[in-house]
C-alpha cells in the first residue's frame, strides 16, 4: 500500500480551507483560481455538476488497497501544474528530476521525467501503453522568491497527507495567477537602488557615478517591464539594445565633463540587473551534482550572452568615439579638486551599502518585505555580505577566480548551515549571495565595460568580459560544490574511522548527532 492511499480527492464542502488558504499568505487569496479554462476545468467526479467555490471541495474516500482512476487523474493533473510551477519561479533546477520522481511515487504515481532548459517531458503510465500518457511543458525560466516558497509549502502539504492532490493543484494555480506582490513602478524603483549601490562599491563610482547608474538601471526595468512584456519582438532585444544605450551615454558623459565621469562605473552599474548570474548560479549547482546536460547549455548561454554584453557595449562606446573626434578613452584618476559627489566613498561604506545592495535585490526577485518574512530576509543579507567579504578578500590577496570560489563556499556554507538546524529552504537563503558574486566577481577578474586605447583592442576588451565570465562561473561551481561537501558528507563515518569518539559509543548515536535533514539539498 502507497503512501497515500489514504488520500482523499476531489470536491465538496470543506470547513478548514480557509485555514489552508491562511497558511500560504496572500497568494493563494489574491485572485480567482478558475479564470483559465485550460488550467482549471476539472469534471465534476459525481456526475451531478455542483457549484464548486475556490476553496469548496468534494472529497471521495478511497479504497484502502487500491487508487481510484479519478483520485489517479487529479494526482496526476497536479504533477503536472507542480512542473509548471518549477519552471516559472525558479526551483533548484537540479533537484527538479529528483523531486517530481519522489512527489509521484509519493503520490502512488508511475511516472517518469526529462528535463531541458524551459521543458519537462513527463510520462505517466507504465511501459506496456495501458493507460500511459505524456506531457510537455513548457515554461519561461524565471525568480520569484515569493512564489518559490509558496509552492514549497503547498508540495510539503500534499506530500505529507495534510491537503490533497485536488485542493493542490488549485493552490498551485492561484499562486500563478495571483499579482505580483509589488506594482511594476515599485520595481522600477528596486532597479534604481540596485544600480546606485552597486555602482559605488563593485564598480568603484562615485556618488554622480551611481546616480547615472541608478537611472540607466530602471530605464533597462522600464523597458523589461512595460515594453518587453508586451511586445515578443522588444522582449528578444531590448538587452542588447539597451546595453548598447547606456555605453554611449557613459562615454559622452565622460569625454563632455572635463572627465568626472567614471565610464567603466557608469555602464557597468546600467546592465547590473540583465547579466546571467542566476543562470550562473543554476548552472553551477547543476554541474555539481553532475546533471551535466543542462547544466553546460546554461553555462555556454551565459558565456555567450557575457560576450554580446561586452561587444554591444564596445560598440555604444566606439560609435561615441567616431562622432567625438576630441572624446578621450584614457581613464583619469579623481582629483582631489572635484567636489565630493566625484569622488569615490570610503571603504567603511561598503558595512551598509553590501546589505542595502542584498535587500534590493531580494526585493526586485520578488522576497516579500514584511514582519513574518523577517527573519528570511536577514539570513539573506547575512549569506550575501559573507559571501562579498570572502570574494573580496580572496580577490585582493590572491586572484580574481579564488575570490569567486570562496565566495561561493561562504555563501554556501552559510546557507546550508542554517538550513539544517533551522529546517529552512537553503536556496532561497542563498540567492541573493549568488546573485551578487557575478557582478563583483567579473570586476574582480577584470570588468565588464573597459576603456580601451584604440585600434582592435575594443574586440579584445569584448572578448575579455566572456572570459571574465568563465572565470566566475568555475569558481562558483567549484565554491558551491566544497560547500555541498562540507555540509552534507557523512562526518560521523569520518569521526568514527579517526577514532574520535569512544568505542562504546554506539554507530546509530553518533549518527544522530551528526545527521539531520535539510529541505533543499545541493
Amino acid at each position: 500500500m502507497s503512501k497515500a492511499d489514504n488520500v482523499i480527492e476531489g470536491p465538496q464542502d470543506h470547513t478548514g480551507a480557509d485555514a489552508s488558504a491562511d497558511h500560504f499568505g496572500g497568494l493563494l487569496e489574491a485572485s480567482n483560481p478558475v479564470s483559465n479554462r485550460e488550467l482549471n476545468t476539472l469534471d465534476d467526479p459525481l456526475g451531478k455538476n455542483p457549484a464548486i467555490g475556490e476553496w469548496k471541495l468534494a472529497w471521495i474516500t478511497l479504497n484502502s488497497t487500491n487508487v481510484t482512476p479519478i483520485a489517479q487523474r487529479y494526482r496526476r493533473q497536479f504533477i503536472v501544474v507542480l512542473c509548471r510551477s518549477f519552471l516559472a519561479y525558479g526551483w533548484p533546477t537540479h533537484r527538479i528530476e529528483a523531486q517530481l520522481t519522489d512527489v509521484a511515487e509519493c503520490l502512488g504515481v508511475k511516472a517518469e521525467f526529462s528535463l531541458l532548459p524551459t521543458v519537462i517531458f513527463a510520462f505517466f503510465g507504465d511501459h506496456t501503453g495501458r493507460g500511459s500518457a505524456m506531457h510537455v511543458i513548457k515554461e519561461p525560466g524565471g525568480l520569484s522568491l515569493e512564489r518559490l516558497q509558496a509552492t514549497r509549502n503547498v508540495l510539503e502539504a500534499v506530500t505529507q497527507n495534510q491537503m490533497s492532490a485536488y485542493v493542490g493543484a488549485k493552490a498551485l494555480r492561484t499562486i500563478h495567477e495571483a499579482d505580483d506582490t509589488y506594482g511594476r513602478k515599485t520595481k522600477c524603483l528596486f532597479a534604481f537602488l540596485c544600480g546606485f549601490v552597486i555602482t559605488l562599491f563593485a564598480f568603484q563610482g562615485a556618488a554622480a557615478d551611481a546616480l547615472i547608474g541608478g537611472l540607466c538601471a530602471a530605464g533597462m526595468a522600464v523597458l523589461s517591464l512595460y515594453l518587453a512584456s508586451e511586445n515578443p519582438l522588444i522582449a528578444k532585444i531590448f538587452e542588447l539594445l539597451g546595453a548598447f544605450v547606456i555605453s554611449f551615454i557613459a562615454r559622452a558623459l565622460y569625454s563632455n565633463t572635463e572627465h568626472q565621469f567614471c565610464y567603466s562605473a557608469i555602464a557597468s552599474g546600467g546592465i547590473v540587473l540583465i547579466l546571467p548570474g542566476f543562470t550562473v548560479m543554476s548552472a553551477a549547482l547543476e554541474i555539481a551534482t553532475k546533471v551535466l546536460l543542462t547544466g553546460s547549455m546554461k553555462i555556454v548561454f551565459a558565456i555567450f550572452r557575457a560576450l554580446f554584453l561586452g561587444f554591444v557595449q564596445t560598440l555604444g562606446s566606439d560609435l561615441y568615439l567616431r562622432i567625438d573626434k576630441n572624446a578621450m578613452q584614457q581613464r583619469r584618476s579623481p582629483k582631489w579638486s572635484w567636489p565630493w559627489y566625484f569622488q569615490h566613498p570610503p571603504w567603511w561604506s561598503q558595512l551598509f551599502l553590501v546589505p542595502l545592495f542584498a535587500l534590493a535585490l531580494s526585493l526586485w526577485n520578488g522576497q516579500q518585505l514584511s514582519w513574518v518574512e523577517k527573519k528570511t530576509v536577514i539570513v539573506m543579507v547575512t549569506c550575501a555580505g559573507a559571501a562579498y567579504a570572502a570574494n573580496t578578500i580572496g580577490g585582493q590577496h590572491l586572484t580574481g577566480a579564488i575570490g569567486s570560489t570562496l565566495g561561493a563556499l561562504a555563501v554556501g556554507v552559510c546557507g546550508n548551515a542554517y538550513a539544517r538546524i533551522f529546517k529552512a529552504p537553503a536556496y532561497v537563503l542563498m540567492v541573493p549571495g549568488v546573485l551578487l558574486l557575478v557582478p563583483t566577481g567579473l570586476t574582480a577578474v577584470g570588468g565588464l565595460s573597459k576603456n580601451y586605447s584604440g585600434g582592435n583592442d575594443q574586440f579584445e576588451s569584448g572578448l575579455n568580459t566572456g572570459l571574465a565570465m568563465i572565470k566566475v562561473s568555475i569558481g562558483v561551481s567549484v565554491g558551491l560544490s566544497l560547500a555541498n561537501f562540507l555540509i552534507y558528507v557523512q562526518w560521523w563515518k569520518l569521526f568514527c574511522f579517526l577514532g574520535l569518539f569512544k568505542r562504546w559509543k554506539r554507530e546509530d548515536e553518533i549518527k544522530q548527532r551528526f545527521q539531520s535533514k535539510a529541505l533543499f539539498t545541493f
